[in-house]
């Protein structure tokens, strides 16, 4: 018989390839977003396995669906290194920043 492969998840893996969009708005608050209900549960996973506090938000309409989480940087600085750098400098109020990435400023 054949042995099955398998991998591994883990929370930050999840967290930071599976949304859609990922902003940081400048005051240390990250939102991660997805259109895909199957991401959705893989993020809700994540973040409760992480113990991470965060809001949730979703729109429905009969074409589309979007759900969005929000929660703070500093929560994932222990569990998702990787992530929370680049939320940090994604969190950075600077305006050279915000050019290099094309990031709208209104």
């Amino acid at each position: 018989m054949k042995k099955m492969k398998s991998f591994k998840l883990t929370p930050e893996w999840v967290l930071e390839n599976l949304p859609d969009m990922m902003y940081a708005d400048g005051n240390g608050i990250i939102t991660l977003s997805t259109e895909k209900t199957t991401d959705d549960h893989l993020m809700r996973l994540a973040l409760n396995t992480l113990k991470i506090p965060y809001k949730e938000f979703k729109n429905v309409n009969m074409e589309d669906i979007s759900i969005w989480y929000e929660f703070k940087i500093d929560d994932i600085k222990i569990d998702c290194p990787s992530l929370y750098l680049e939320m940090m400098e994604m969190n950075s109020p600077s305006l050279e920043y915000k050019l290099n990435r094309n990031i709208d400023l209104n």
